[in-house]
C-alpha cells in the first residue's frame, strides 16, 4: 500500500511496499517513481505500467489492473483521494501460475482444451468474428506402433513449436493428433486470404523439417457462424478436416 500526492511524490508507504522494493520507508518518501527507476528499485517497464494508473486515476478517480515485475503479478487498485492517489496491490503470481499450469498442454506447452473452451464461449458472448480449423497430425497413431511413442512425443513437440512461431492465430492441443486454431477476422479485404497465407506458411515450414517419415497435418477451416451453436461449427469444420484426410492428406480446406 502507498499514498502519492498530486505531484506523484510518495507521501506514505506501508513495510509490504518497502520490503518488495528492497528500501526502508522513509528512503521513498518524497521520491517519485522516476527517481526510484534512477536508483535502479523500479524497471522501466514497471514505471510505465504505473504511469499509465497514476494518471488513470488522477482523471477518472479510480484504476483496477494487473502490473508486473519480472516474474511477479500484481493485482493493482488505486483511487483519487485528497487531490493524491491511494494504492493497494497484492502479489497474485501463485494464482497466475495455478491459471497457466490449468490452461497449458503439459507436452507441448500450447494452449490446452480447457483453455480453447474459455475462448470460444467468449467469442460467443462478445460476437467476434473468428475462424476455426482444426489440424489433425497425420498417421500418429502409426508413428507410436512402429516407433515407440518418444517418437511420436517428438512428431507433436515439432509441430507445436512451428505453431508457436506462427502470428495472427492462436493455436491448442485439444487431444491426442488434435490441435485447433482460432484466427480473428478483423480483415478490411478478403478474409480468407488472410487465413490461406497462415496455413501455407505452416506448411511451409513443415516441409523444411527433416525427419523420415515426413511430419505432414491435415487442416479443415471455416468461418464461425455465430448464429449457430458450437457444435454445430466444430462438425462442419470436422466434415472439411475429413475431406482432407481422404483426399490424402497433407493439405487444408478453407471455406
Amino acid at each position: 500500500m502507498f499514498f502519492k500526492n498530486k505531484s506523484l511524490k510518495y507521501e506514505y508507504v506501508n513495510k509490504s511496499f518497502a520490503d518488495f522494493i528492497s528500501e526502508r520507508p522513509d528512503y521513498i518518501i518524497e521520491k517519485s517513481d522516476i527517481d526510484l527507476v534512477n536508483d535502479k528499485l523500479f524497471s522501466k517497464v514497471l514505471y510505465e505500467q504505473c504511469l499509465v494508473g497514476d494518471m488513470k486515476t488522477l482523471k477518472e478517480g479510480h484504476y483496477y489492473g494487473i502490473e508486473t515485475m519480472g516474474d511477479r503479478y500484481f493485482r493493482v487498485s488505486k483511487e483519487r483521494i485528497d487531490n493524491g492517489l491511494l494504492c493497494i496491490a497484492r502479489d497474485i503470481t501463485d494464482e497466475v501460475n495455478a491459471i497457466t499450469i490449468s490452461e497449458t498442454d503439459s507436452l507441448t506447452g500450447l494452449y490446452n482444451r480447457n483453455k480453447f473452451m474459455k475462448v470460444i464461449d467468449e467469442i460467443y458472448s462478445e460476437k467476434k468474428n473468428y475462424f476455426l480449423a482444426l489440424i489433425d497430425l497425420d498417421n500418429l497413431r502409426s508413428l507410436n506402433n512402429k516407433y515407440g511413442h518418444l517418437k511420436g512425443d517428438n512428431y507433436l513437440n515439432m509441430l507445436a513449436s512451428v505453431l508457436k512461431e506462427t502470428p495472427n492465430a492462436t493455436f491448442f492441443r485439444i487431444g491426442g493428433d488434435e490441435f485447433a486454431a482460432l484466427i480473428e477476422d478483423n480483415c478490411d479485404g478478403n478474409s480468407s486470404e488472410f487465413v490461406k497465407d497462415i496455413f501455407s506458411d505452416i506448411f511451409n515450414m513443415l516441409n523444411n523439417i527433416n525427419l523420415n517419415p515426413k511430419l505432414s497435418i491435415s487442416v479443415g477451416i471455416k468461418k464461425l457462424d455465430l448464429s449457430k451453436d458450437y457444435l454445430y461449427n466444430y462438425e462442419e469444420v470436422d466434415k472439411l478436416l475429413y475431406k482432407v484426410k481422404k483426399n490424402g492428406k497433407n493439405s487444408f480446406i478453407i471455406e
